[in-house]
């Protein structure tokens, strides 16, 4: 529910059923994964990612970021997704680097879950066209990977 209202900006309602989650997340301890949901406290980190950027908190979202281990997730469809959304909050702050780097991690985590990004069929066409030198040749690399021309 929280990345639900998050999308349509409900702010105040993302954080409250974040906040939910969180407290579930701590009474399962640290170190719990549910082996099909994947739900544990890095999961719930983690979509305090998407949440922020969804509220277009591109800080926000990179400092969490910068706290949450992906590694503790046994999903690699998962590391994938949270790292290519950890590029979206750079791409907004126009950050072609960061995003380029962390979009070529994500297909590197997972090529099957970046091959249907959404935000890595949009964001990389941009990045080759307007990303500058020092991206193009692995944005071009990305939209390769993708089926895209650019």
């Amino acid at each position: 529910m929280a990345l639900s209202y998050a999308k349509i900006g409900r702010e105040g309602d993302a954080l409250r059923h974040w906040d939910e989650a969180d407290r579930a997340a701590r009474a399962l301890g640290e170190d719990h994964v549910h082996p099909r949901l994947i739900f544990g406290r890095a999961m719930v980190d983690a979509y305090m990612i998407t949440i922020q950027a969804d509220l277009m908190h591109s800080g926000y979202a990179i400092q969490q970021a910068a706290r949450v281990d992906l590694n503790k997730m046994p999903s690699a469809t998962r590391r994938s997704f949270h790292t290519s959304e950890t590029a979206r909050a750079h791409h907004m702050r126009d950050e072609s680097l960061a995003t380029v780097t962390l979009l070529s991690k994500a297909n590197r985590e997972s090529p099957d879950t970046f091959e249907f990004s959404l935000f890595a069929r949009s964001a990389v066409p941009d990045l080759v066209e307007g990303g500058g030198a020092t991206v193009r040749a692995d944005a071009e690399r990305l939209a390769s990977v993708l089926g895209l021309e650019v």
